[in-house]
């Protein structure tokens, strides 16, 4: 029988965290913090126990390696929840003695931040683990460690399959945060001005977006515009949101005319047309001659003069740059995406020229 006094105090437990249910108006982390952490410590038995909600997949076995980190505590584990067989959303009892230090350290310690999946309108960081390797601090924990105190304070995450998705809200403690990846609002190079158009020999077939010299485009790369850069942003109040750039940002001025990389078929010109990718903004899409397939994102006006379906040309002016959807009114840039045979690839070799 599950016991939610026994005379010891929660704020106790938890470090003082559950002395914020007290108050009558929380901040978001606070807020969820406090639906995320309320029902891990309970008296079960009359031993203060950790209470884990059993998912999918789970058993014995693997939940007494997760939380315990070794499965010579299943026995253990079985004799103390008499031995019943665990259904899906079933709850499972772990005396504190046999939990994780390294849980009960972090839950001892209270500091935790907020990670939002962010993508940028392509697939980005869809499993727990990439979240752990790339974007939390390599110590004072190690990877098995880390897995174990997320699933822990995320109970909604299946231990399993670990998949995470877009807008979905992780908390995790203060002390993984991988600090060096934390960058402030980003602000596009002082004085940057539209690049300088060049003519296009018509036995041309390639191109940049811009029609200008390949220089001019290489000038404003910075690291965290290439494909692959593992971006952390603050939003202030312990907040942060993660992300992993699957495509390329090239800095220009709003308003900077864009064109194909090659000759081809528009695809859409206008507003993204999927709500839940709302950060694009306003995007031009199109599939070249050679089979690839172009989207440029944030756009700030689109050519309504060409229709979906119709040729396009070197010379098809497609839009101007901006800052529509999520991007910054400091960091004017186009994003590129780049789809070859269903796969996303770094836009560079396809878009510098």
């Amino acid at each position: 029988m599950e016991e939610e006094g026994q005379g010891i105090k929660r704020r106790d437990l938890l470090g003082g965290f559950f002395g914020l249910l007290g108050l009558s108006a929380l901040s978001p982390l606070e807020a969820f913090a406090k639906k995320a952490l309320k029902a891990l410590y309970v008296v079960y038995k009359k031993q203060l126990c950790l209470k884990i909600k059993v998912k999918t997949g789970e058993n014995y076995s693997s939940i007494a390696d997760l939380y315990t980190g070794s499965e010579r505590n299943t026995d253990n584990l079985i004799r103390f929840n008499d031995r019943r067989r665990l259904k899906p959303d079933d709850y499972l009892y772990i005396p504190t003695g046999l939990v994780r230090n390294s849980i009960r350290r972090v839950l001892d310690e209270n500091k935790f931040v907020i990670y939002e999946i962010s993508s940028q309108g392509e697939p980005g960081i869809n499993n727990l683990w990439e979240l752990i390797k790339e974007f939390m601090a390599d110590k004072p924990y190690n990877f098995y460690e880390k897995r174990a105190i997320i699933l822990t304070i995320n109970q909604d995450i299946n231990p399993i399959k670990g998949i995470v998705y877009d807008e979905q809200k992780i908390l995790v403690p203060a002390s993984l945060v991988e600090k060096d990846l934390i960058e402030e609002e980003p602000k596009s190079p002082k004085g940057i001005k539209a690049p300088i158009q060049v003519t296009t020999p018509t036995s041309k077939t390639r191109q940049n977006p811009f029609r200008s010299s390949r220089q001019d485009v290489l000038e404003n790369i910075r690291p965290r515009d290439k494909f692959g850069a593992r971006r952390i942003r603050s939003s202030g109040r312990g907040r942060y949101s993660v992300t992993k750039h699957k495509g390329l940002d090239l800095v220009a001025s709003i308003g900077t005319p864009l064109y194909p990389v090659e000759s081809g078929t528009l695809l859409y010109l206008g507003k993204e047309r999927n709500r839940k990718l709302w950060r694009n903004g306003i995007v031009a899409e199109y599939r070249t001659n050679s089979g690839i397939l172009v989207k440029y994102i944030h756009l700030s006006w689109v050519n309504k003069k060409i229709k979906s379906g119709q040729a396009i040309e070197l010379n098809a002016f497609l839009g101007k740059v901006g800052i529509t959807g999520n991007a910054s009114k400091d960091n004017p840039h186009v994003h590129i995406q780049v789809i070859v045979a269903g796969r996303i690839v770094d836009p560079f070799p396809y878009v510098v020229i």
